[in-house]
């Protein structure tokens, strides 16, 4: 009887501790949080920086690659040089998910960019996640990552030709 009311306790507190509120995406602040990222993501289809304005802290950080990038007005301007640079831009959200402090979101990018303003010139296509915390329905820090395979087949199109002529045909 004793083991039986040990092991009925500890499924009691397992269930209580697994049933905290930090993963519910049904909650408010999930969907404030989810809301947040779509206008986001629109924002760098249209061009339009209010709503980043809506939706970002004012010390959003990005964490780039190489390094971060601090402050809503350089998330304003990476978001104008953008849909200058790109054409056609398409953020098409594969799958979400959220809770009160995260958005993930497996996104497929699409479009053609100009060669300017660090984008390549072309048609594009690739993959990522992108992981946005969040505070009070404001996006406070981003991180992101590319496909490996999509961002290989854009580089392969920058990359000139470098084959060699066949030395062995000495005509």
């Amino acid at each position: 009887m004793k083991k039986t009311l040990i092991v009925l306790a500890l499924f009691a507190v397992m269930v209580a501790c697994n049933n905290r509120n930090n993963s519910s995406s049904d909650s408010t602040a999930a969907q404030q949080n989810l809301e947040a990222a779509h206008n986001i993501s629109k924002a760098f289809q249209s061009g339009d920086t209010s709503l980043i304005s809506k939706s970002a802290a004012i010390n959003f950080i990005d964490h780039k690659d190489y390094g971060d990038v601090k402050g809503i007005d350089s998330l304003k301007a990476f978001v104008l040089a953008s849909h200058e640079h790109i054409k056609n831009l398409k953020m098409e959200i594969v799958k979400e998910l959220a809770d009160d402090e995260y958005v993930m979101s497996w996104i497929q990018f699409s479009g053609t960019g100009d060669g300017q303003g660090g984008t390549m010139q072309g048609d594009f296509n690739v993959r990522g996640v992108e992981i946005t915390k969040f505070k009070n329905g404001k996006a406070t820090e981003h991180w992101e990552a590319m496909d490996m395979r999509d961002v290989s087949k854009m580089i392969d199109k920058l990359t000139p030709d470098t084959t060699l002529p066949d030395s062995t045909n000495t005509q």
